[in-house]
C-alpha cells in the first residue's frame, strides 16, 4: 500500500495528479490512501479512485456526508481527534475504519495487561464490522506494540494497519515474522530502515520525511525487488537526508521546502514559534532540496 498526505497532494498540484504519479512508480496492483481535509477533497479522491480515503478531523456530520457521498466506492477511514468519549459517535456515522493511538490505551505505560484491557473495552463499543489500525505516536511518549499485544491484534481478527515509529530495523523484522500471513499491514514511518523494513515484507512508508521528496520514496518502493543495488543507493541517501531533515524545525521547513517547490504555504505551525525558521534553516532547505533533485534526477538518467 502507498499513503498519500497533504503535503504530497499540495506538492503534486492536487489529488488527481497525485495518483497519477504515484500510479506511475506503483502500477494498480498496489493500494492507494489518500488523506482529504473536506468534502471537495473527498470528490477528487473518488474521482481519481483512490481504494482509501482518510477523513482527517472532520466532525461527525461531515463525515455522515461523506459516508453518504462515497458510497461504498472507497473505504473510508476516520482519524484525528478520537477520544473515549467519541469513539461510539464516530463509529456511528458510518465509516469503515478507525485509528487509535497507541499510548492513549496505556497512559501511565503500566505493561501489556493494561493496554490490551483497555483495547478490550474500546472493542466492544464499535460494531464488529469497522476496522482499526493503530498509530504508534511519539507523543506524549512512545507506546510501542510488544509481541504480546502484538498476538492479541491477531486474534481478534479487528486490526489492519499499524504505523510503525520503532526506529529499530531488528525489531521491525521480529514484527514481520509475527505479522507473516496475516492481514495486519505494518507502514514504518522511520526513513531509516524503511529498505529493509519493506524487504522483512512491511507494507510501506508512512512518515513525515516524505513531506520532502516523495518521488524517492516512490522510486525505493518501485525498485527495490526489481534492483536492489539502486534501492540502496536511494537508501543512503534518504538516510543521510532524514538526518538533515531531523534538525530543521519541522513542519516549518517542510512548508518553506513546499514553498520553494511552487507551491505558497504560510509560514505557521501549531507545534512551533515561525521565528524557529530562521535564515541558516531556510538555506539549509534549499541546500537539501538541491541535493534531492539531483540524487532524483540522477537515478532517473539511470534507469
Amino acid at each position: 500500500g502507498a499513503m498519500l498526505k497533504d503535503n504530497h497532494i499540495d506538492a503534486c498540484g492536487g489529488i488527481l495528479p497525485a495518483i497519477t504519479q504515484l500510479r506511475e512508480h506503483i502500477g494498480h496492483m498496489v493500494r492507494i490512501e489518500v488523506e482529504v481535509r473536506n468534502l471537495d477533497e473527498l470528490q477528487q479522491a473518488l474521482d481519481a479512485k483512490a481504494d482509501i480515503i482518510m477523513l482527517d478531523n472532520m466532525d461527525n456530520d461531515t463525515m455522515r456526508e461523506a459516508v453518504r457521498i462515497t458510497d461504498g466506492k472507497a473505504m473510508l477511514e476516520a482519524s484525528g481527534g478520537i477520544t473515549h468519549e467519541t469513539l461510539r459517535g464516530v463509529a456511528e456515522t458510518g465509516v469503515d475504519a478507525i485509528v487509535w493511538v497507541s499510548n492513549r490505551l496505556d497512559l501511565h505505560n503500566d505493561g501489556d495487561d493494561v493496554w490490551i484491557a483497555n483495547a478490550e473495552k474500546l472493542l466492544s463499543m464499535l460494531p464488529e464490522d469497522i476496522a482499526i489500525g493503530i498509530y504508534e505516536c511519539p507523543f506524549p511518549y512512545k507506546r510501542l506494540l510488544t509481541p504480546k499485544i502484538l498476538d492479541w491484534c491477531i486474534s481478534k481478527g479487528r486490526f489492519t494497519f499499524i504505523k510503525d515509529t520503532c526506529c529499530d530495523a531488528a525489531v521491525i523484522r521480529e514484527r514481520m515474522k509475527i505479522l507473516h500471513g496475516t492481514d495486519l499491514m505494518l507502514f514504518n514511518a522511520n526513513g531509516q530502515t524503511l529498505l529493509s523494513s519493506l524487504e522483512a515484507g512491511a507494507s510501506g512508508y508512512c512518515g513525515i520525511m516524505a513531506n520532502f521528496h516523495p518521488e524517492l520514496y516512490a522510486l525505493l518502493y518501485d525498485c527495490y525487488v526489481t534492483d536492489p543495488a539502486l534501492a540502496q543507493r536511494i537508501q543512503s541517501y534518504l538516510s543521510v537526508a532524514c538526518a538533515t531533515e531531523g534538525a530543521l524545525p519541522y513542519p516549518l521547513s517542510a512548508k518553506y521546502h513546499m514553498t520553494l517547490r511552487g507551491i505558497p504555504t504560510e509560514n505557521i505551525a501549531r507545534s512551533r514559534n515561525s521565528s524557529d525558521l530562521t535564515d541558516y534553516f531556510k538555506m539549509c532547505t534549499e541546500q537539501l532540496k538541491n541535493a534531492s533533485e539531483f540524487v532524483l534526477n540522477t537515478v532517473l538518467q539511470s534507469k
